[in-house]
């Protein structure tokens, strides 16, 4: 728990690589840590590594169904790869879950 909060404090910091570093470590040792998955996620995102980013949100999104935050930067990740229709699913669910 301290590690991944340490994780997001990174994060929020703006210190994308050494979140991420802390968060794939918390990652590795705990599969059902949706925030961690989600904030490491984003942290890759901001580092420019969008492959592994997606692969990471993929993750988030099943353990945390509800957070809008996570299927937006998914569709944003799936327009960058050019899979529009697989974007739009996304953008739509983020829509859907913000409205409550």
């Amino acid at each position: 728990m301290v590690r991944a909060s340490l994780g997001i404090l990174h994060f929020r910091r703006g210190l994308y690589a050494v979140a991420e570093a802390d968060l794939a470590w918390v990652c590795d040792r705990d599969e059902s840590n949706g925030p961690a998955f989600y904030y490491r996620g984003e942290a890759l995102n901001r580092l420019g590594r969008y492959d592994e980013a997606m692969q990471v949100l993929e993750r988030a999104i099943v353990l945390q169904p509800h957070n809008a935050k996570a299927f937006y930067t998914l569709g944003h990740l799936y327009d960058r790869k050019h899979m529009g229709q697989d974007a739009a699913i996304m953008y739509r669910r983020a829509r859907e879950l913000s409205r409550g």
